[in-house]
């Protein structure tokens, strides 16, 4: 072998191991922003979780609208509609538990729905600061006799 074809064959060689190292540096650079991009996204989704709005109050089964549905947590306007229709086909709810017959409500989801979940009183009773803003104050003995005045 002459020397230039010898020093021909060392520059491909060193050329081709360069490019393999750089494509596979490219390829772990790639796979890195790939990876760092999905972290990006579950933590938005799991921030986003966060920040809904925490329902307080009670629904009646029995009562309740629609919108006064929507407003539990994780129910949406299909499921509110498949509540309306259950209701409608048996008369009502004998008891909470029997939401757990209505299609799209399995255990895990009533579960989560039950401490909102009443039987008598209005279709939908807020609880809290809402509430508080939301219902006229009851005047006390007080505030009775000074209206008399």
């Amino acid at each position: 072998m002459t020397e230039t074809t010898m020093a021909t064959r060392m520059m491909a060689t060193t050329m081709a191991t360069t490019m393999a190292t750089r494509m596979t540096a490219t390829k772990r650079a790639a796979s890195l922003v790939a990876v760092f991009l999905g972290l990006i996204l579950m933590a938005g989704s799991a921030g986003a979780e966060g920040k809904q709005p925490t329902f307080n109050g009670t629904v009646n089964l029995n009562t309740a609208t629609m919108d006064e549905l929507t407003e539990l947590p994780g129910v949406g306007p299909s499921k509110a509609e498949a509540i309306l229709a259950f209701r409608k086909a048996r008369g009502g709810f004998k008891k909470v538990e029997d939401l757990m017959k209505v299609k799209g409500i399995g255990r895990k989801t009533f579960q989560k729905l039950r401490p909102f979940l009443a039987l008598s009183g209005p279709g939908l009773t807020k609880r809290g600061p809402e509430a508080a803003l939301a219902a006229p104050r009851s005047q006390g003995k007080k505030g009775r006799e000074a209206s008399q005045d």
